[in-house]
């Protein structure tokens, strides 16, 4: 600040030193100041002014002791650099100056982008937010720019140019883009200076699959498995994970797909346990990757498993006899997974011999009666085994479907198993004194529990041979079990009375 004394009062600025954008204003307090208990007014002039500054002095006569403001204005043809505004103060023949230091800032700003990268099917359209801001001097025009991109790619600009502090949207068409590409956003201003950002663009391949099932039809009967492998093949596009799942299945029916989830190419084996359901089913394998989704038709036939010897015994179906035994296997054992696996070992093993003996029994009708009778204890050991088990059935199905096997084999055992047991080990008796039923019962009771135990892993693993292999081993250990207790309880009886 220079201030040139000739009387009683000074001027003096604050601030002394003023920054001003390009085409802007600022405001600075002139107070003027007495000396020597001056009073009086004082006219205020301004007496240099460069070119481009404009002066507004809001009041031009102030009396000393008092202030006004002063606006400074700078055009934009202003070259950036460090200026002097003067001005004069006169009371009567008393005259001071002042001077105010004035920069025009230079103009600078920066770009930013949103996003910085991304990835798209070929064909999406891209979208980029530009934003500029201006960071000192005055707004200018940007043009903006796209590099980077093969010729003939589409560009479309919402605006371009943009002055500093506007944003634009850049689209960017990728019919015919395919691969990693670095993509320069370059703005350039009025004056020159460049700023610029990297946008990484990928475009993929859209992802395009197909689905096929084999075989397309397939015919089993209840309690049977049906095996179908679901190929899935990459016709198009970067290979994405796909996810299997079955529609079409009624209740009761159980499936699973080994993996459930894969890449293209690759293949998956659906697996179904038919349970107790029987009918013509159309099933729809459902590929999905995201929002696309591919279907497969499939048939499965299940035909009901008939009572061969039951209906050959009573001489028909519809008999009530044999109605109960199809409503226990149906309703009862097939009805969970540890009965569907037991009855995968029951179903080969009883219909690998009765059908021969059905055709026996129909060559042979006085063998129906004898039947009858062998049949009746098994019916009813059936008949408690539903009636004592269904409450369990409707909290828990497969801990009542352990205990409705229980109970059946626990009639089976003394209905069939005990006389020949009986016998078989009166014979051995007589050759041998090392066999004790007290170790073949613990023996027993130990083997039962292991089944049990490798049923309920094989459950919880979905082993199906495994599960299939414990349970058989369960029905087999609690008739033996009860054979052997019940031979056991004879023996005993009749040591007593022949000691009697």
């Amino acid at each position: 600040m220079t201030v040139r004394k000739s009387g009683g009062f000074k001027l003096v600025f604050n601030p002394e030193t003023l920054s001003i954008n390009v085409g802007k204003s600022k405001e600075a307090n002139l107070q003027i100041v007495a000396v020597d208990s001056f009073t009086g007014t004082v006219g205020l002039k301004v007496v240099t002014l460069p070119t481009g500054f404009t002066v507004k002095i809001f009041s031009k006569t102030v009396n000393v002791g008092d202030s006004t403001k002063v606006r400074i204005s700078v055009s934009d043809t202003v070259t950036p650099g460090t200026y002097s505004v003067v001005l004069e103060g006169v009371s009567g023949s008393l005259a001071n100056t002042v001077t105010l230091t004035v920069t025009k800032i230079p103009f600078n700003y920066e770009l930013a982008i949103s996003p910085s990268s991304k990835t798209v099917i070929k064909g999406t359209p891209v979208k980029i937010i530009v934003k500029t801001v201006t960071t000192s001097g005055d707004p200018e025009k940007i043009l903006l720019n796209v590099l980077g991109l093969p010729a003939g790619t589409t560009i479309a600009y919402s605006k371009n140019p943009v002055m500093s502090d506007e944003t634009t949207e850049i689209s960017i068409d990728t019919s015919n883009l395919v691969g990693n590409y670095n993509i320069v956003i370059k703005g350039k201003s009025t004056g020159g200076i460049e700023k610029s950002h990297v946008f990484i663009l990928t475009v993929k391949e859209e992802f395009i699959y197909a689905i096929k099932v084999q075989p397309t039809n397939i015919e089993i009967k209840q309690g049977e498995t049906a095996t179908f492998v679901i190929q899935i093949s990459l016709i198009k596009g970067e290979a994405k994970t796909v996810k299997l799942s079955l529609t079409g299945l009624p209740g009761g029916i159980a499936y699973s797909f080994n993996p459930s989830t894969l890449k293209p190419p690759g293949s998956s084996t659906l697996t179904i346990n038919a349970g107790s359901a029987k009918g013509v089913f159309t099933l729809i394998v459902k590929a999905s990757s995201d929002d696309k989704e591919e279907t497969a038709t499939l048939t499965l036939t299940i035909k009901e498993k008939k009572c061969i010897v039951a209906t050959a015994t009573y001489g028909s179906e519809l008999s009530p006899e044999v109605m109960f035994l199809r409503k226990f296997r149906d309703n009862i054992v097939l009805s969970t997974y540890s009965g569907q696996r037991f009855y995968a070992a029951f179903n080969a093993f009883y219909y690998s011999w009765s059908p021969y003996f059905a055709q026996f029994m129909h060559q042979n009708p006085w063998t129906k009666t004898p039947m009858k009778i062998i049949l009746y204890p098994l019916i009813l050991g059936l008949h408690v085994a539903s009636t004592l088990s269904m409450p369990l059935i409707d909290i828990n199905p497969e801990m009542g479907v352990y205990f409705a096997g229980a109970l059946s084999s626990i009639f089976i055992g003394i209905f069939y198993f005990t006389p020949a047991a009986y016998i078989v080990w009166r014979l051995l008796r007589k050759r041998t004194t090392k066999i004790r039923l007290n170790d073949m019962v613990k023996y027993i009771m130990l083997s039962l529990l292991a089944f049990v135990m490798l049923s309920m892993l094989a459950m919880f693993m979905r082993i199906d041979i495994l599960l299939t292999f414990a349970t058989s081993g369960y029905v087999l250990s609690i008739i033996a079990l009860t054979s052997s207790v019940l031979v056991k309880s004879i023996n005993y009886i009749l040591k007593r009375i022949s000691f009697n």
